[in-house]
């Protein structure tokens, strides 16, 4: 079975390019363009993508139950 490429994969979740990836991990878009096409990623570049994973995932938690606390405000009022 095929391993999943980790920077094509964020920049699909999320509808980002090479360069705007790598703007918000600190890393050039060239560089993450040959990681995405040759499937080979540095153990710094996989941490800094699966931070923004889980950094972009933790900030949807949070914006989520932001909306619950104020629907729940409203609801009690």
């Amino acid at each position: 079975m095929k391993e999943p490429n980790l920077v094509k994969d964020t920049c699909k979740e999320f509808s980002l390019t090479y360069r705007q990836l790598g703007e918000e991990i600190g890393y050039r878009e060239k560089t993450l363009s040959k990681v995405a096409s040759s499937g080979i990623i540095s153990i710094a570049i996989k941490k800094a993508v699966e931070m923004y994973v889980e950094n972009r995932h933790l900030k949807k938690q949070l914006d989520d139950l932001d909306y619950l606390k104020s629907t729940l405000k409203k609801f009690l009022s």
